[in-house]
């Protein structure tokens, strides 16, 4: 039985923006092997290293949609799930748009995995789906910023 996990984030910058600066941001947080580390950022939380994919985009009149896929890398893989997932960016307003990431995992280890994920690792995958989609507004609003600097705008 698949679990699902959503969260979205407010991103000061236009969706057309966010939308053509999405894989730029993904690919720079993105090491050389395609990986990135993910976990909930609390102090001793586990964090983990996974492989990333994100698919081509599918535009619609306000929302843009993404597949992205993360799994675990390295030996113990097998004990965290995979994570199969849309990145939406929607437009709001003129200055700002909505990044919701939607997707859902598999809990390892069938019942007693189960089990673990509705006791406390769900808690976990939402914050750590959380972290990415902070990482990568933030990031977004960066690269606004910066845009809007070089264009000598307040």
């Amino acid at each position: 039985m698949a679990v699902s996990v959503l969260t979205d984030v407010v991103v000061p910058c236009r969706a057309d923006l966010a939308r053509a600066r999405l894989d730029g941001v993904l690919g720079r947080a993105v090491s050389e092997r395609g990986r990135i580390r993910v976990g909930p950022r609390r102090r001793r939380w586990p964090t983990r290293q996974v492989s990333v994919r994100m698919g081509d985009s599918r535009i619609g009149e306000r929302t843009s949609l993404a597949d992205l896929t993360w799994a675990p890398e390295g030996r113990l893989r097998r004990c965290f799930p995979v994570l199969q997932a849309e990145v939406a960016v929607t437009s709001m307003d003129d200055t700002s748009c909505l990044l919701t990431i939607a997707g859902e995992y598999q809990p390892p280890f069938g019942g007693v995995g189960r089990l673990a994920d509705r006791a406390l690792l769900h808690r976990m995958a939402v914050s750590t789906t959380k972290d990415f989609a902070d990482r990568l507004a933030a990031a977004l609003a960066r690269d606004n910023e910066i845009a809007r600097h070089r264009e000598g705008l307040p």
